[in-house]
Formats: C-alpha cells, structure tokens, sequence
C-alpha cells in the first residue's frame, strides 16, 4: 500500500465500466435510469439503498478475486473473497459500501446496531441477516442518509471527528496472545494491501523466500479491506512460522504525493489519536506491550515537514505511554531525511525506509550508521510486483526486515552531560553492546530525550560508572569497569559518533566486588572523586589527588558502615553546592543525608526521610534535567517508565514534587 513518490502514477486497472457491466448476485437488482436527483436504487437482502447514479455496483460472486477499495466510490455487494487482487499501492478512502450477509455468530449477528470509528472514518451497521462497512472521506453525511434510506442502524455518537481530536484515557495494553517473538525478524518480507487468506499464506510458507508479512491494521488512508486479519487469522499465521510488522496509514502530510488521502489537520492531537486507534487495532489482533507499529507517511513536499514532525512526535509519544514501540515509514527524501535532520524531535524507534533499489539489505549511505543502528531498520527495497508461489499469486511491496525488539533499550547507564551542552543526556548500554547516547533536548516530558545515537561497540560486561571528568578540565568523559574489574577513563574528544569518545586509560584495578556510586567532589577540592560500596557494606571516598592514570585516586576514608542493600546516588539536593547522600533502603524508605562541608568527622549528616514506597522501583538516579542545581530525582517504576520528580526544597527543607513522566520502555536499565 506504500509509498508512491512524486511523478509515479498509479496503475490500478478500473474495475467495472459502470452498472451495466457486472454482474449482480441473485438477492440483488439496480433500479431504473437515474431520477432528477441523480440516484438510483440498489436492492440486496431486503433492504434498498439509494446511491449516487454514477456509484458502480460490484457484485462479490462467489470465486471471484475482486479487490474491495475504500479510495473509489462503489457498492460492493456480497461477501469479500477469501484472495483479493489488491494492487499494493492502494491508498485513500472515500464513500463507498460494503453490504453483504451477516455472518452467523460473528461480527454481524446480534442486535441491531451501528457504530463509528471517526478517526477511520468508518460505519458499521448490522441488522437481520445484513452487515454494512460504509467508509467516507471527510464528512458521513452521505454514508449515513443511503444507510438510513436502507433503514439499517446510524450511529448515535458524533456523525464527524472532531477538528481538534481529544486523546482518548488510556488503557494498558490487553494481555498478548501473541509471542513477543512474532515482530522480531531478520530477512526478506512482504507486505499486500490486504491479508491473505491462510491457503495462500501457507503456499507462500512453503515455497516463498519471505518469512514475514507486513499487514495494515487500519486508518483514515486504508485503502483496502481487510476480511481475513483477525486475531485466529494472526494466531494461526504466528504458529505456521511467520513473523509481523505492523502498519497504520492514518492522515498525510500537506503536500503529499498521495493527493487522494485525507491529511494532517491538527498535528498533535491527530497524532495521538492515530496512535490510540492503531494500538487498539493491534491489541484487538493479540499483540501486546513493545510491539513496534508502523505509521505509514508517503513521500511529501518540504512544505509538508512541520506538521509530519509534530505528528510523528505525538504519535510516538502515545504509543510508548500505551506500551508500544513507534515506528516510522516514509521515502528518503522526505520523512526520513526529515527525521536525520531534527534529532530534537521524539524521533520513532524504528525507521521504514522506501528506497526501490532492488538491494534486500537495511544500509544506505543517506541513513548514518549510528542512526537506527540497533537492528531497528526495514528498507522497501521494491514495489508493486506481482508474484505466484505455490499456485498463488500476489501483488506486494517487498522488504528487508532486521528488526530485533530491543530498540536500543538500554540495559546500564548514567545521567551526564556528554554533548557539552549543558545539559545532561543520558549514557547508555545497549542490549546489543553498543554504547549509546540519548541526547537532551532541552524540551519537556517525554520529549526531554531524543533519539539513541551509538558513539560505541563492544560494551557487553562493562558497567558505566560516571559522565565525568577526574581531571577537571574540558568536557566530561567516561568512566566505567571493565569486567575484569579494571577501571578505565576514556576522554570526551568534543566529537560525534564513533567519534565521541578516545582510547581509555587506566585509573585503576581490582574493582570487583565494589558498587561504585558516583563521582563526585565531596569535599570540594575541584576534583571528583570516586565514592563506592564494598562488599563488606563499608561506605567509602577515594579522593581525587590531582595526579594521573593509576594515580588519580588516592587511598579511601571510610565514611559509614552497614551500606548493604541500600540504593545510593550523590547529588547536590539542598542546593548549597555541596553533594548529598539520597538513599533507599530496604524498605523503600527515600532519605536525604545532607552534606556537612567537613572534611573531618561526620562528612554526611543526620538522614532526612523524603520518601517511601522506593522499593517497586527498578533504577534510580539524581541529577538536573535542565542542568542546574539543586538535583531531581530520575527514577522507573516497574512497567518501565521513566519519570522526573522536581526538587521543590526550600530554605534547606528538602522535598520533591510530583512527578512528571519523561519517557517509556526502559525496564532493565540500570542507572548509577
């Protein structure tokens, strides 16, 4: 169904001439010529439409492959087949019905009713023995008055979307009846207009080098039905072996090349009620929380770039508040290139790239390689072709998918300013080993971190210890152990990428078995230290002593005893330059030890407790989102979101705010 860059026209053939030419089940009949007001009546199953005269009427006999499109207007009567001819690249929807018998048991059994889903823009409406889809584009005026002429059910909500949508309350994702496993995948795919029915699925299994299919879950730009995808459908598909990706074609950018599609209005709030109405879809077919969706944005004009990057924002924002992961499909000169060139934005964590090439592989020269680098890619590598496997054939795009399910989640980090900034991002190691970067924008909520950028590989068993510079002057660098125990500086270069960080040295050994907390001035000297736990629960500081490599740190001064089990950052919290001790204990219980100013005796004073109910949570760290003082609290609960709370202290008080969640899907990271 996907992109069609500009110049490239549409070769769909037209499927009738008009009326006169189809052929009409037997339960059917057209009415005579036209009246004055250009109608005509369709008869089927008792009930009598009254439709446009130059609406075609598309009869669905049984064995037949005709594609039921919502871009043209029509009247299909019947049920639609089982292998639809769909050419791949339909896009659009406007007026048109689909009547046909209700199903026994199914969707159309039961009571007399209709609803509307307005961000689709679609009706249904069931009645004895009859079930009706009736699409439209901008308004259901018509759809409505030739279904109320029919007498069939309307709708009692709202006939239209309205201009600004509302968000709808979210919900967590229903329970997966589908593996995680399903969406992971490296290799060739494909993906139709609509969903083969499971003989040609099981052909194609069998005898086709494809071994993942992309299937469109819905959309106010869907142009075709889609019959078959229901959640048996997906089971049945998931147990034969196939893996997923998932695809929503909600509204287009102003300037599209699909000139026939509905387009973005009010960016934000479409955008998250397209990502709403896609996990809704997606969770109705048994996919569950991280699965990644796909939103579909074809090619568009430069014109068209604030509003696809508002809306791919907020559509990635909802997913994530919803549990999933968000994905972006668009040309390389368009939405991808667009999204290169903003990194500010809250970028999709996975990209789709169009790019008919011929070449089955995720790497092209536009895309830098620490972008997406993760296994988050898929290149449509072709379009539009018509292939038979096993006796059946299909028109598909076809695809390249290294797609893995981890999206750079990161599995061990610190918060630091390694951008210079001023502003601290967040360190990270992947799951895969790369190191990476989430860089801060200096924006609000979920939109303070952008999109992960590898500045490192080969980072399996290493633990971050700080962002950090022992030696005082230019950016800070890295400090972490190797896991041999070896502690290593590696300094900030002022670069990019791969780039970013020098070769280590060496600044110590024989750390095993320590928890090293931070690195902080804690006597203020104007040189960090290392403050750590030992496996005895001894609390101690190894002051920093001006020197180099392997005498940077000096011998340590203990300053407690009983450390075990606690949960210790160090940050200034009170906002008398000097850093503090937060703590969690076993209990969840949150205290505050504030700093004395002492280099002799009681270097941390009498606890404050601040805090309870700690214990649930997975990672906690402190430090200023905006880059000044006095520290936040950074800390993920146990779904995996990541949340803010403000320091709100006062006059030496030390409290915290409520908090306010800046991001999602971070279960397993381990902050520092």
């Amino acid at each position: 169904m996907r992109i069609r860059p500009f110049g490239r026209v549409l070769t769909t053939a037209l499927l009738v001439a008009g009326p006169s030419a189809v052929l009409l089940p037997a339960q059917a009949t057209v009415g005579g010529p036209a009246d004055a007001s250009g109608t005509k009546s369709v008869s089927y199953l008792g009930h009598s439409f009254t439709v446009p005269a130059s609406w075609p009427v598309i009869s669905l006999t049984a064995g037949s492959d005709t594609c039921v499109q919502y871009d043209r207007h029509a009247v299909y009567l019947g049920t639609p087949p089982a292998d639809e001819d769909c050419p791949a690249g339909t896009m659009g929807r406007t007026d048109a019905l689909v009547v046909q018998p209700a199903s026994t048991g199914g969707s159309g059994s039961g009571p007399a009713r209709a609803t509307e889903d307005a961000v689709s823009h679609e009706i249904d409406s069931y009645a004895a023995g009859i079930s009706v889809t009736a699409t439209y584009f901008s308004s259901p005026d018509e759809v409505r008055s030739i279904l109320a002429s029919a007498g069939l059910p309307l709708p009692t909500s709202a006939a239209a979307a309205p201009a600004n949508p509302t968000p709808q309350t979210r919900t967590a994702p229903a329970a997966a009846t589908v593996s995680a496993a399903a969406s992971r995948y490296t290799g060739r795919a494909f993906d139709p207009c609509t969903a083969p029915s499971s003989s040609t699925m099981n052909a194609w299994k069998n005898s086709s080098p494809y071994g993942a299919i992309g299937v469109y879950l819905g959309g106010v730009n869907m142009g075709c039905s889609q019959p078959n995808l229901t959640a048996s459908w997906v089971s049945a598909q998931v147990s034969a072996g196939w893996r997923f990706f998932l695809l929503y074609v909600g509204p287009q950018a102003p300037g599209s090349s699909c000139t026939s599609c509905s387009t973005i209005t009010s960016a934000s709030s479409q955008g998250a009620s397209a990502a709403q109405d896609a996990a809704s879809h997606a969770a109705s077919l048994g996919f569950g929380a991280g699965t990644p969706i796909i939103y579909d944005m074809e090619d568009y004009a430069p014109r068209g770039t604030p509003a696809v990057l508002s809306f791919m924002s907020s559509w990635a924002n909802e997913l994530h508040a919803l549990g999933y992961s968000a994905g972006e499909y668009s040309s390389l000169s368009s939405g991808i290139s667009d999204l290169i060139a903003n990194p500010g934005s809250t970028t999709p964590d996975l990209i789709d790239f169009a790019a008919w090439d011929g070449n089955a592989f995720t790497g092209d020269s536009s895309i830098p390689d620490a972008d997406w680098a993760n296994h988050e890619r898929i290149h449509q590598y072709s379009g539009g072709v018509t292939q038979t496997f096993g006796g059946y054939s299909i028109n598909v795009d076809q695809d390249y998918l290294d797609v893995q399910g981890s999206f750079n989640t990161p599995v061990g980090g610190v918060l630091g300013d390694v951008t210079g900034d001023g502003r601290p991002d967040i360190l990270a190691i992947a799951p895969n080993g790369n190191l990476v970067v989430y860089p801060n924008t200096g924006g609000a909520g979920v939109h303070t971190f952008g999109q992960a950028m590898q500045v490192g590989s080969g980072w399996n068993g290493y633990t971050i210890v700080a962002v950090a510079n022992p030696y005082a002057s230019g950016r800070a660098g890295l400090i972490a152990v190797s896991p041999d125990g070896t502690l290593y500086y590696y300094p900030n270069t002022g670069g990019s990428g791969m780039n970013t960080f020098g070769g280590p040295i060496q600044i110590g050994s024989g750390w095993n078995g320590f928890t090293i907390v931070a690195s902080a001035d804690v006597y203020g000297v104007g040189r960090p230290g290392l403050l750590a736990v030992a496996a005895d629960g001894t609390l101690d500081y190894y002051p920093n002593t001006g020197g180099t490599a392997t005498g940077t740190f000096g011998a340590p001064i203990q300053l407690g005893s009983g450390w075990n089990g606690w949960t210790v950052d160090v940050a200034d919290i009170d906002g008398d330059g000097r850093p503090d001790l937060l703590a969690v204990d076993s209990t969840g219980a949150l205290y505050v030890y504030p700093n004395t100013g002492q280099a002799t005796g009681a270097t941390f004073g009498a606890p404050t407790q601040v805090g309870s109910g700690w214990s649930g949570w997975q990672a906690i760290d402190v430090g200023t989102l905006a880059g000044s003082a006095p520290a936040e609290i950074l800390g993920i609960d146990s779904s995996g979101a990541l949340y803010e709370y403000p320091n709100t202290s006062v006059g030496g008080s030390v409290s915290f705010g409520p908090p306010t969640q800046v991001g999602s899907g971070w279960s397993g990271y381990a902050m520092d």
